[in-house]
C-alpha cells in the first residue's frame, strides 16, 4: 500500500543517514588519534594507541598489528580486546611470511583491505580463534579474516593489522573501510617517524660512545706520557 511504501522509504533513508553519521564521527575520532600519535616517537605508545582506537573506534572487538621486516616476520606486536592468554596464543600461532604474502592476492582485496573468507585459505585454523559462533554473526565467520595493510613509500609493506569480531556481525562493505584505511596510513607514517627517531638516537648514542672512548684513551695516552716525563 502506499502508507507502506512511505514507512519503508523513511525507515531506509533513516538507516542512511544514522550510517552515514556514524562514518563520520568514526573519522573525526580517528583525525584527532592520527594528529596526536603523529606528535609521538615512542614506538610502542604509538602501535597501542592505533590499537585501541581501531578497537574503540571502528567496529571491532580484536585488533593485532603486526609490524613486518623485508621478510615478513613479525618483528613487533600490539593489542587489544585480547587476554593476557590470548596475546601468548598470538605470538605461539601465527603466519610463515609465505602465508602473509599470500593475503595481498587480488581475489581478496576490498578496498584497500584485504578479507579472506575461512572457506578460501588452508590456514583458517591459525592464530587466535574467535570464541563467538557463527550464529552469534550475519554474514561474518569467527574465522574470517580481514587485514588492513600498513604502507611506506612505494607501497611497501611495513605492517599488518588484523581485526576481528565485528560488533555488528557484517563482513564491511568497501566503502565503510575508507576511514579505517586512512587511518592505517597516517599510523604507518607515524611508526616509521618513530622508527627513525629511534635510529637516530642509536646512532647518536654509538657516536657518543665512540667519543668517550676515544676521549678515555687519549687521556690513558695522555697519561703515560705524563708519568714517562716525570
Amino acid at each position: 500500500s502506499l502508507y507502506t511504501g512511505e514507512v519503508v522509504g523513511i525507515c531506509v533513508s533513516a538507516r542512511v543517514i544514522t550510517e552515514k553519521m556514524q562514518i563520520e564521527q568514526q573519522r573525526t575520532h580517528l583525525t584527532l588519534i592520527a594528529n596526536d600519535i603523529l606528535q609521538r616517537k615512542n614506538l610502542r605508545e604509538i602501535m597501542d594507541t592505533v590499537a585501541h582506537a581501531l578497537r574503540d573506534h571502528c567496529g571491532f572487538e580484536r585488533v593485532i598489528i603486526s609490524l613486518l621486516d623485508e621478510h615478513y616476520e613479525a618483528t613487533n606486536l600490539a593489542f587489544a580486546g585480547l587476554t593476557e592468554e590470548e596475546k601468548i596464543k598470538a605470538y605461539e600461532s601465527h603466519l610463515s611470511p609465505e602465508q602473509r604474502k599470500s593475503i595481498f592476492s587480488e581475489e581478496f582485496k576490498m578496498g584497500q583491505s584485504y578479507y579472506i573468507p575461512h572457506d578460501r585459505v588452508s590456514w583458517a585454523d591459525m592464530g587466535v580463534k574467535s570464541k563467538l559462533k557463527p550464529e552469534q554473526m550475519k554474514d561474518w565467520h569467527p574465522d574470517d579474516f580481514l587485514f588492513i595493510p600498513l604502507y611506506r613509500e612505494q607501497k611497501k609493506v611495513i605492517g599488518l593489522v588484523s581485526v576481528d569480531d565485528p560488533v555488528d556481525g557484517k563482513v564491511p562493505a568497501a566503502e565503510n573501510l575508507a576511514p579505517v584505511e586512512l587511518f592505517a596510513t597516517q599510523a604507518a607514517i607515524a611508526i616509521e617517524n618513530a622508527r627513525l627517531y629511534e635510529e637516530i638516537n642509536r646512532h647518536a648514542e654509538l657516536l657518543e660512545s665512540r667519543v668517550a672512548e676515544r676521549t678515555r684513551k687519549r687521556e690513558a695516552l695522555l697519561e703515560t706520557s705524563y708519568r714517562l716525563r716525570e
